[in-house]
This record gives structure tokens, C-alpha cells and sequence, in this order.
């Protein structure tokens, strides 16, 4: 007799399913949700153990049935900002692993309309990935209270979360530039509000000041190409002889209307951005940029949520926080070069770095692969 025959027996699980067919439970999952990427002969070794378990895929069906919601709730700002994209991507990777299907919420980075979904969502929803760089942290930290939430790009006491070491990325960054001999750099920075925005450009003007350079600070509205095109004119106003830029979609943007208006890069301007994650080389080849591990903090956070799923039990105490740091890597490329002022006290002995080409190797901007922490 199926598992789920039995009105006395618990129903059937896609763990169950996993075992009946030999195979995992992430190879179930693509089986039943996306049969055309496995095999005929896997798909039906599965189906035949799907039938022989009695295992109900319905998700609304089987939280009738199980008591158990096997739905994970991906809350995110926009569906445009190319950040987000690999994110979603790691998330329902770490969902479909485990059985689990990813519903997304754009909650537009409104408070309100944050306050109104994360109630909705609760009950909907098993647990809560939530990429929320502005908004209040006391909502986020009650959401956790009601059920495993774990944040991107955002600590919040109390809440699990994965964190992308932009900040030390920043300083990276600005030791390049400085080391190039840039001492006034612009920094076209994110939208208002934004509490990554504020730590980065806190990071970088910690390793500038260092140098006794400056940053001049350029905040746009939104991280979107046009807000690029916007501010070319408050960059070639600045005076800077570099501009780091907050996302690869403003820096297209920007190289975009900077040519233009006729600004040469690296000649007359060197250019780097914070993250690698829109193909900028479009635009510029060999873009002197941050490697995001996007992907990887998406499927941690989910994976956090997950763990916290399987481990909890009605007489089981709060959890603590778990919360992991991703590195970042430096990929100098040729679009920054060495100042005019630095390279002409350079002269020629300072090499083809002088002359625009740096040699520099990737650079970690942590020692360790990632770093845990655990909080009450």
C-alpha cells in the first residue's frame, strides 16, 4: 500500500519519493517541475515511485494534507536591477533542491507596502528570503519571530543573513585608484536611503583619506542606466581624475553620455565599478570592476531559511542567527590607468602600468573564503 493510502499514515513526502527511485531529492524535484531537463528514463523512475509513495505534488494540496507549507517567499526591491537576477537564481537553486518552490514578491521598496505583504505573507509561505536594503529593520526583525527569515545585504539583530563584503570591496577599489595616484575621486553612489550605499561610500573614503585624497560624493535617484546618462555632467564637474560607480548598469550609463561628451577613459578619467554583474564590457572591454558572489549569497540565504525548516519543532526554542560574509574579488582591467600628475612623476620607468595597462592579479578582499558568525 502508497504511503498516503492510509488515512492513518502520514503522507508522503518528496523525500520518500527520493528514496523510492534511487536518485535526490533535487533530481525529484526537476523530474516533477521541469521533466524536460532530465532524462526520459529518469522521469519515468520517478513518476513510477511518485505513484508507488502515493506522493501529492499539489503545493496547496499537500499543506491540507501535510501540515507542512513547501513554499519559500523571496521578497526583492525590483525585478530590473541586474543585483537581483543571480540572487533569485541561487535562491530557487537551494528551493528546488530541497523540495520547495520559490515564489518572488516585489515590494518596490516601499515601507508600507513591505508591512503589508510580510503580514500576507505569513501563513502563505514556510520561510522568507528578503533582499531589503531600505526599510525598517523592527518589521523584518517581527517577521522572524513568526517564522526562518534570513536577509540579504542587510544584518538585522536577530534575523539570519548573508552579506556581500562590498564594503571591503570599496576599499580595495579606492587602494587602486590611490595607488595609481588618483587623490580626488568621484563616487556615483546608489539611491537615497540605501544602507549598503552608505557603508560603501563610508568604506572607501576611510581608505582615501588614508592617502590624503577625497571623495566626492554623487548620489543618483535610481541605480538605472538613465540615472547614469544623468550624472556624466556632475562627474566631468567634479574635477576627479576617477569615478567609481555603484552598479554596472549606472556605469553604462555614464560611459555612454562621458563619451559623448567627448571625455577620453582612461585618459582623461579612469573608471571602475562595484559590481560585474551587466555585461558593461558592451560598453567599455576590460572594466576594472568587483566580482559579486550574487549567486552564492541568494542560495546561502535560502539554504539558511531551509535548515531552519527542517530543525524546528513546536517544542523547540528560539534559534539563533546565523549569519555568513562572501567575499568579493578585484579585477583590475584597462579602464583605469595611472593619474596624469602621477604618471608624469612616474616617467618611463614605471612600465606599462604608466601607460594605462595594470598588471595587477585578482585580489580577495578576504583571506577566508567566507566568514561565520553566530548571534543570539
Amino acid at each position: 500500500m502508497a504511503l498516503g493510502e492510509d488515512s492513518g499514515a502520514r503522507p508522503a513526502t518528496i523525500t520518500d519519493v527520493a528514496r523510492a527511485a534511487g536518485v535526490s531529492i533535487a533530481t525529484v524535484s526537476r523530474a516533477i517541475r521541469q521533466p524536460d531537463i532530465v532524462s526520459e528514463r529518469t522521469r519515468r523512475r520517478v513518476l513510477a515511485a511518485v505513484s508507488e509513495v502515493g506522493y501529492m505534488h499539489n503545493p496547496a494540496a499537500r499543506a491540507l494534507a501535510t501540515g507542512r507549507n513547501e513554499l519559500l517567499g523571496l521578497t526583492v526591491p525590483s525585478l530590473t536591477n541586474p543585483f537581483l537576477t543571480p540572487i533569485v537564481s541561487g535562491a530557487q537553486q537551494a528551493a528546488e533542491e530541497n523540495g520547495y518552490d520559490l515564489v518572488i514578491i516585489v515590494d518596490a521598496a516601499d515601507p508600507e507596502r513591505q508591512a503589508t505583504l510580510m503580514a500576507r505573507l505569513r501563513g502563505r509561505v514556510a520561510g522568507l528570503v528578503a533582499v531589503a536594503p531600505r526599510g525598517r529593520s523592527g518589521l523584518l526583525s517581527q517577521q522572524a519571530r513568526a517564522q526562518p527569515v534570513a536577509t540579504v545585504n542587510r544584518k538585522v539583530p536577530g534575523v539570519s543573513s548573508v552579506v556581500i563584503d562590498t564594503n571591503e570591496g570599496l576599499r580595495a577599489l579606492g587602494r587602486h585608484l590611490t595607488g595609481l595616484g588618483h587623490r580626488r575621486i568621484a563616487y556615483v553612489g546608489g539611491p537615497e536611503g540605501s544602507r549598503t550605499d552608505r557603508d560603501r561610500l563610508g568604506a572607501l573614503e576611510e581608505v582615501v583619506h588614508e592617502a590624503e585624497g577625497e571623495v566626492a560624493a554623487l548620489p543618483i535617484t535610481e541605480p538605472t542606466f538613465a540615472a547614469g546618462t544623468v550624472s556624466a555632467d556632475g562627474v566631468a564637474r567634479s574635477g576627479c581624475s576617477a569615478v567609481i560607480v555603484y552598479n554596472s548598469v549606472v556605469t553604462v550609463g555614464l560611459v555612454h553620455q562621458l563619451r559623448a561628451m567627448g571625455i577620453g577613459m582612461p585618459e582623461d578619467l579612469s573608471v571602475a565599478c562595484a559590481d560585474d554583474l551587466t555585461d558593461a564590457g558592451l560598453s567599455f572591454p576590460h572594466l576594472t570592476a568587483l566580482h559579486i558572489p550574487a549567486h552564492e549569497a541568494g542560495r546561502r540565504a535560502a539554504s539558511m531559511v531551509l535548515e531552519r525548516l527542517e530543525l524546528r519543532s513546536p517544542s523547540a526554542g528560539p534559534q539563533r542567527a546565523e549569519h555568513a560574509l562572501l567575499p568579493v574579488e578585484l579585477l583590475p582591467g584597462t579602464s583605469t590607468a595611472r593619474a596624469a600628475d602621477a604618471a608624469g612623476q612616474a616617467g618611463d620607468a614605471a612600465g606599462p602600468a604608466a601607460a594605462g595597462q595594470p598588471a595587477a592579479p585578482r585580489i580577495l578582499t578576504t583571506s577566508a573564503s567566507e566568514v561565520w558568525e553566530k548571534s543570539s
